[in-house]
Parts: C-alpha cells; sequence; structure tokens
C-alpha cells in the first residue's frame, strides 16, 4: 500500500488529552467491520493512529486513526498470520 492519504481508510479521529500523553479516540464501527479478521480462533483489527500534520481540525482532534493495509512485498516465506475475515454475524458486537 502506498503511503497516499487517498488510500487509506479512515475510520476515526482523536485528541490529545491535555499535556498528557495520551490520545482519546473513537471508531466508526460501521467502517471497520470489513476489515476485521481471525488468528487463531480469535479476532483482531489492525489500525494506525497519527497526528494531523495540520494540526488540530475545527474540533479539537488531532489525530487520525485508519485501517492498517500494510503487507510485506516480498517474496521470502512469510510467517505473519493470514487475515481470514470474520463474516456477519459471527458474534460480532457491532
Amino acid at each position: 500500500m502506498s503511503n497516499n492519504n487517498n488510500n487509506r481508510v479512515f475510520v476515526g479521529n482523536g485528541k490529545k488529552v491535555a499535556n498528557y500523553d495520551l490520545v482519546n479516540f473513537s471508531i466508526k464501527m460501521s467502517k471497520v467491520k470489513d476489515h476485521i479478521y481471525e488468528y487463531k480462533g480469535e479476532k483482531y483489527l489492525k489500525m494506525t493512529i497519527g497526528a494531523n500534520k495540520e494540526g488540530a481540525n475545527e474540533y479539537g482532534q488531532t489525530h487520525k486513526i485508519w485501517i492498517d493495509e500494510y503487507t510485506p512485498n516480498n517474496n521470502a516465506t512469510n510467517d505473519a498470520p493470514k487475515r481470514e475475515f470474520a463474516k456477519a454475524g459471527d458474534d460480532l458486537p457491532f
């Protein structure tokens, strides 16, 4: 996946908490449900959170959250888990 923001699936925003090294954030569940995958019986969702390059937006949100769709581009054997996408209605809370 390229580093182009146009290809990212943005799913939420966050806001830095005062002078702490914390970011509170909200996720749009309707945007993440198709990106949940299963590995060894557990469900996962890979996401990335990054600071807004432009600083805080009009709502004071300082960070963006997007789906981590990075996959290594090599021909070597990869021991990383393969994504097996969960189907709707698989006891997901959303």
